[in-house]
């Protein structure tokens, strides 16, 4: 899915901090992260201590649920300290890689606000209770 595919975006260019805006206050209508009950500073509730239901939030532009918080996307990138030699294809970079750690995106319950946001990558083992996968297909007429 990618970066553009978690902001809703097809082109490159400036983006908001969100990909619905910058209003940090919004989050709470887009995602399930670390609100108010887990850190007093988080700017709303999001009405979830943990995982909440899928497609409980609003989708982003591309009609996709679930892209900020509730559980950390995993990647078939594994870990690189750096894009030097990343593939130009886009394919996933497999290979010469910094550790038996995956790269993650989109965040989880316990993220907070930096995490949220697309360009974020983390790195989790393979085993991580607050990671999961986003399954996706083509449909055709």
């Amino acid at each position: 899915m990618g970066v553009r595919g978690a902001r809703g975006r097809t082109k490159p260019g400036a983006y908001p901090r969100f990909w619905f805006g910058n209003d940090e206050k919004e989050l709470c209508r887009y995602g399930n992260f670390r609100d108010w009950r887990r850190n007093k500073n988080a700017p709303c509730d999001d009405l979830y201590g943990y995982t909440s239901p899928a497609g409980h939030y609003e989708p982003n532009t591309f009609g996709l649920y679930d892209m900020a918080g509730n559980a950390n996307q995993w990647t078939a990138d594994c870990e690189h300290y750096s894009y030097d030699r990343a593939p130009a294809d886009g394919s996933a970079w497999t290979t010469i890689c910094s550790s038996d750690q995956h790269i993650v995106r989109g965040g989880s319950y316990l993220s907070d606000l930096r995490n949220l946001r697309a360009p974020y990558r983390g790195r989790v083992s393979n085993e991580d209770n607050q990671t999961g996968f986003r399954l996706a297909r083509t449909l055709t007429p």
